[in-house]
């Protein structure tokens, strides 16, 4: 059967290297050899493991953070509007940036119910999280829910290897983990915020419509918040 082809219209950094990422094996790991094309992977992942930072050391960075550290702040209203504009496809309509981790996800809460759901770009996965805002307040003072969700041990060492987040910039894979990029300090990027959504959006849209196992030939990316980047040739 002929594989679905996704025409390439734009060529952000990551898209520059997709014939550098590793093969991927059914047991998870790589060989290290760049294979022949990339492959969906989509295999599920458990939150507390995937990351490959779990069993990272208690560095004075991760001693010294707060929460300030591990969350991105939206002060404009217009930002907070748009911020998920190209993930309603997964999401639904109704939905509201809550609070937006460093690490590039996001808490949603729901117009209709006030319930909080946790979207995780990566793994284009959103889950409910808490029945209220109050809850989901509740939750943020505990240690286990911080690591698991705000990843303050894989943004700890982002920022012990000097990688600090200014105003409205999140965390983001150089390659995509659904790609085959690696979750490792040398595969990540600091982004703009409206940036990282609107792009992983309309990449993981596509993805979520192959098979699993199938080529992916190419992306389109057609919509981008702000200032035409430089690597946009239209």
């Amino acid at each position: 059967m002929q594989a679905k082809r996704v025409h390439v219209v734009a060529m952000p950094i990551w898209l520059c290297n997709v014939a550098n990422v590793n093969r991927v094996h059914d047991d998870g790991m790589t060989d290290g050899q760049p294979g022949p094309g990339l492959y969906l992977d989509s295999r599920p992942r458990l939150r507390s493991t995937m990351d490959g930072f779990s069993l990272f050391h208690q560095s004075t960075y991760q001693a010294s953070m707060t929460i300030q550290h591990l969350v991105v702040p939206l002060n404009d209203s217009k930002v907070q509007s748009r911020l998920l504009d190209e993930w309603t496809w997964l999401i639904g309509a109704e939905k509201h940036p809550h609070l937006v981790t460093a690490g590039g996800d996001v808490f949603v809460k729901d117009l209709r119910d006030g319930s909080i759901h946790f979207l995780e770009v990566s793994f284009r996965d959103f889950s409910p999280v808490a029945d209220t805002a109050e809850s989901f307040e509740v939750l943020l003072a505990d240690p286990d829910f911080i690591s698991a969700y705000l990843r303050s041990e894989r943004v700890a060492m982002f920022r012990e290897r000097g990688l600090l987040l200014k105003k409205n910039q999140v965390y983001s894979w150089s390659v995509p983990l659904s790609l085959g990029g690696q979750a490792s300090v040398e595969n990540v990027d600091i982004t703009d915020v409206e940036v990282h959504f609107s792009i992983a959006g309309q990449l993981e849209c596509q993805l979520a419509e192959l098979p699993e196992g199938a080529p992916v030939t190419g992306i389109r990316i057609d919509r981008l918040p702000g200032k035409k980047p430089w690597w946009k040739f239209w």
